[in-house]
């Protein structure tokens, strides 16, 4: 078994795993883009609106945890609940309001 320290074993299995992970990192890229490179009106929705979620999400992160304040729920609970309201909000949001204003939506 290696333990570390300074020995010819350690340095070999340290250059093995370095070698290893990035093969295996660059190796899940390319199954990604050969074989899950498609995508559907989901996926080209959040696409065309990820730029207006991303500048204005906070205003509506901020607003769904402000009301979520007065529930004593366990903070992973209340971490879910925020997620699974504010990300579909913030994608309607960008939809139906900001990117229809005539200046933001030549922007986003």
């Amino acid at each position: 078994m290696i333990n570390g320290g300074l020995h010819w074993q350690s340095a070999a299995y340290a250059l093995w795993e370095a070698f290893f992970c990035v093969g295996a990192c660059l190796g899940i890229v390319v199954i990604f883009r050969e074989r899950f490179n498609s995508g559907g009106r989901l996926a080209r929705f959040m696409a065309d609106n990820s730029f207006a979620v991303y500048f204005f999400h906070p205003v509506i992160l901020i607003l769904v945890t402000a009301s979520l304040r007065g529930f004593s729920w366990h903070p992973l609970a209340k971490f879910a609940v925020a997620a699974a309201v504010a990300v579909p909000l913030c994608f309607v949001a960008s939809e139906l309001v900001l990117r229809r204003i005539p200046v933001l939506g030549r922007v986003l």
